[in-house]
């Protein structure tokens, strides 16, 4: 009887264990939906990641330490913890996406001055995700808050292609939106930007009772 006891409650104990699995998993996965949905109502690209970052510490206490992603003229666009030490990761960064040439990165959401103080790490715990498609590159760079399990690999892979389909996305409304408002043949605003424009500081001005002028030249 006593050898049934510890066996029941052993049988008890794992049922337990994957049942508050289950329930902790399917919690995960709406919060993810949530975020999910709320990067894709993001309107910058510094605003969407740092969303994802959000994501990554809320669901699985990963901290998020960079973000990157080749454009098609070259330029590689890297969102980086502000508390990182830049030159840390700027040479991962670039043996990642085989340039040689520092210039090529655009830090989307830091001005570094050159008295500025940065914290190192230890970066020996640092996992990366890569996504290559046509077209894309990004890689997401992370420091796990703890032992990571499969479903953890296939949350932080989704959290890289939401990240990336929304920075497609507000890419693709950014050059939507330029199209419409810039001449072809001159490069300069058209007609209607012109006068887009012109409503828009004329109300500002007046709101804020403040002087505005306007300069024709031809």
């Amino acid at each position: 009887m006593n050898a049934f006891n510890k066996i029941f409650s052993s049988v008890s104990t794992i049922f337990s264990i994957i049942f508050i699995s289950m329930a902790r998993l399917s919690e995960n996965n709406k919060s993810l939906t949530h975020y999910i949905v709320s990067m894709n109502q993001k309107k910058t690209p510094e605003k969407i990641i740092n969303e994802a970052s959000l994501c990554l510490k809320n669901i699985l206490n990963h901290r998020l330490f960079a973000f990157a992603i080749r454009q098609d003229n070259g330029t590689i666009d890297v969102w980086l913890d502000p508390s990182m030490y830049r030159k840390s990761l700027e040479s991962i960064i670039m043996k990642d996406f085989i340039t040689k040439d520092n210039a090529k990165i655009n830090y989307i959401n830091l001005d570094f001055q050159s008295k500025e103080q940065e914290k190192k790490f230890n970066l020996e715990n640092l996992i990366s995700y890569d996504l290559q498609e046509e077209g894309c590159h990004a890689k997401i760079y992370l420091l796990p808050g703890y032992s990571m399990f499969k479903y953890h690999d296939d949350m932080v892979k989704i959290i890289l292609k939401s990240t990336v389909v929304s920075l497609s996305n507000q890419m693709d409304m950014k050059r939507l939106t330029m199209a419409a408002s810039i001449d072809p043949l001159t490069k300069c605003y058209n007609r209607r930007e012109f006068g887009d424009q012109l409503a828009r500081n004329a109300a500002s001005a007046r709101r804020h009772n403040n002087h505005l002028s306007l300069f024709m030249l031809d």
